[in-house]
C-alpha cells in the first residue's frame, strides 16, 4: 500500500483565531513602530528664527511638524483600530514591540524600522514606507536592508507562521481576506466573541480608528480606513500619508534649492540607546547626564501611557475609569512630546561629537495592565514652572484628584468619589518630589511676592479657579 503526501492547499492552512490574532500582533507592532519613528523626526526639527531658520524656512518646518505629528496620530488610530480587531475576535491587544532598530525577522527583510533624524533620507524612508502597491518610490539611502530573507515556509504548520509583504497594504488586504474566510467559516457571532465594551470608542478618545468592531463589516472597514489613509494608500488619495510625505519632500527640495545650508533639523543620534550597547552597530549612546534624565523620564512617562493603554482594555464601558486612563495617557503623551524636543537638542555625549541625543522610546518586556491592591512606581511630570524662594521657606506638597478646579488638569470623567488611588508616603513605598534647580542662576533684585499674592499660599484665602486658567 503506498501513502502519497497531498500537496499543501489553501483548506489546509485555512485562517484560525491563533493565525489571526498572530498577525493582528504584527500588525500592532507595524503600527507601533512607525508612530514613534514619525514622533522622533518630528521632535528634531527646529523651531524658528532662533534656531538659525529664515522665516520662510521657520513657517515650511513649522508645518512639517505639525503634518508628521497629524501621520503620528494618524498611527495611533490605526493602532487603535488593531487593538480594537483583536479584542473582538476573543484576543488580549499587543502593547510590545522590539527595542530600535528592530532585529531581523521582527518584520519583512524589506521594511526597515529605525529611529532617525529628520533630513532627506529618512523622509525618502517615509515615502517609501507609504507607498502604494504599485508605486516605484525607492527606498531612502541608509534605510536598505543589511540583508534579504524570507521569513515564510512552503509547508503547512499548526504553529502561526510570519507572512512576507512588500507594503504594509498589502499586509492589511491580506489580513482583511483571512478574517472574512474565517468568519464565514465559523460564523460571524462565534468570530467576534470579544466584548465590545472592553474596545476603545468616542466614548473614550476622539481619535479617528477608534471605533468598535462588532462584525466582519465593521473590521474590514477598519482595514480599509487604514489603507486608504495612510499605507498603501491609493495614489489618487491626495491626503493620504504618502501624498503629504510627497508634498513635503517636494517643498523640502525647492528650500534647498534656493538655501544649499539650509538644515531644518538637529543631528539627532540614529538609534539612541541608555546604556553601553551590546551590539554598538547602528547605535548611539548617550553619554551627557542632561541628555540621559531627560531621555529617562521621556521613555518612563511613554512606558506609563502603555500601561494606562493596556490597562484601558480591561475596563468594560460604560465606566469613567476608563475613559480616565485614556485622558492620562494622552496627557503623558503631551509631555513626551516635550521632552523628545529637549532631548533633541542635547549633546548625546563626547564618544559622538557634533551629534545630538533623542528619545530611545525604550520599549517595557510586559505593558500589563496595572494591578489593582498594589503599589506601582509612577513618575508624574509637574508642568513646567520657576520659582523664587525666600531663604528658610518651606515647600509642601498637595496631592489632589484631577478635576475640578485644578487649572490644567480638569477632566469631566473624573468618577465622582468613585476612583480611589492610595498614596504612599513612607516605609518601603516611599513617594518623593524631585525638583531641579537651576545651576548658576541669581535673582538679586527680583522683588519678592507678597505674602498672599500666589494661588495656594497657606495664608492666602482660597479662591477657586476656572479651568484653563
Amino acid at each position: 500500500m503506498t501513502i502519497e503526501t497531498p500537496t499543501p492547499t489553501a483548506a489546509v492552512v485555512a485562517p484560525t483565531r491563533e493565525r489571526l490574532i498572530f498577525a493582528l500582533c504584527e500588525a500592532a507592532e507595524l503600527e507601533h513602530t512607525l508612530m514613534c519613528t514619525y514622533l522622533y523626526a518630528a521632535f528634531s526639527l527646529k523651531s524658528g528664527e532662533a534656531e538659525g531658520l529664515t522665516v520662510a524656512e521657520a513657517e515650511a518646518v513649522a508645518r512639517w511638524r505639525r503634518t508628521i505629528i497629524d501621520v503620528a496620530i494618524d498611527e495611533m488610530g490605526h493602532l487603535a483600530a488593531v487593538w480594537n480587531i483583536t479584542s473582538a475576535l476573543g484576543g488580549v491587544p499587543f502593547f510590545g514591540r522590539d527595542n530600535f532598530p528592530l532585529g531581523f525577522g521582527r518584520l519583512p527583510a524589506g521594511i526597515v524600522v529605525k529611529l532617525a533624524p529628520f533630513n532627506p533620507d529618512t523622509l525618502q524612508h517615509f515615502v517609501y514606507l507609504e507607498r502604494p502597491h504599485e508605486s516605484a518610490e525607492p527606498e531612502g539611502d541608509g534605510f536598505e536592508p543589511e540583508r534579504r530573507f524570507s521569513r515564510e515556509i512552503k509547508a503547512p504548520r499548526l504553529t502561526p507562521m510570519p507572512m512576507d509583504y512588500d507594503t504594509v497594504g498589502t499586509f492589511y488586504e491580506v489580513l482583511g481576506r483571512n478574517l472574512r474566510t474565517f468568519a464565514e467559516s465559523i460564523g460571524e457571532n462565534a468570530a467576534f466573541c470579544g466584548n465590545p465594551g472592553l474596545q476603545l470608542s468616542p466614548n473614550e478618545v476622539d481619535l479617528k480608528g477608534a471605533e468598535r468592531v462588532i462584525c466582519l463589516k465593521t473590521a474590514l472597514a477598519a482595514f480599509d480606513a487604514i489603507v486608504v489613509q495612510g499605507e498603501g494608500a491609493p495614489k489618487g488619495v491626495t491626503n493620504s500619508h504618502f501624498a503629504r510625505f510627497c508634498a513635503m519632500r517636494d517643498e523640502y527640495r525647492n528650500l534647498l534649492a534656493a538655501n544649499p545650508d539650509f538644515k531644518p533639523a538637529f543631528p539627532s543620534a540614529h538609534n539612541p540607546v541608555l546604556r553601553t550597547p551590546p551590539r554598538p552597530e547602528n547605535r548611539i549612546w548617550i553619554e551627557d547626564e542632561r541628555a540621559s534624565a531627560c531621555v529617562d523620564l521621556a521613555n518612563a512617562a511613554y512606558a506609563l501611557m502603555l500601561r494606562l493603554l493596556a490597562h484601558s482594555y480591561v475596563i468594560a464601558s460604560p465606566n469613567p475609569e476608563k475613559a480616565l486612563l485614556v485622558d492620562l495617557a494622552i496627557t503623558l503623551m503631551q509631555s513626551v512630546t516635550l521632552l523628545g524636543e529637549r532631548a533633541a537638542r542635547l549633546p548625546a555625549g563626547p564618544s559622538n561629537p557634533g551629534c545630538n541625543a533623542g528619545m530611545s522610546f525604550t520599549a517595557l518586556r510586559d505593558a500589563a495592565p496595572l494591578p489593582r491592591g498594589s503599589y506601582v512606581l509612577v513618575r508624574v511630570p509637574i508642568y513646567p514652572v520657576a520659582h523664587v524662594f525666600r531663604a528658610g521657606s518651606r515647600l509642601r506638597v498637595t496631592v489632589q484628584a484631577v478635576g475640578g478646579d485644578r487649572p490644567r488638569w480638569d477632566f469631566a470623567t473624573i468618577d465622582k468619589g468613585h476612583t480611589v488611588n492610595t498614596i504612599s508616603l513612607g516605609g518601603k513605598h516611599a513617594s518623593s518630589l524631585v525638583l531641579p534647580v537651576i545651576p548658576g542662576a541669581n535673582a538679586k533684585g527680583t522683588p519678592l511676592p507678597g505674602p498672599t499674592a500666589l494661588r495656594g499660599e497657606p495664608n492666602r484665602r482660597y479662591a477657586p479657579a476656572s479651568n484653563g486658567g
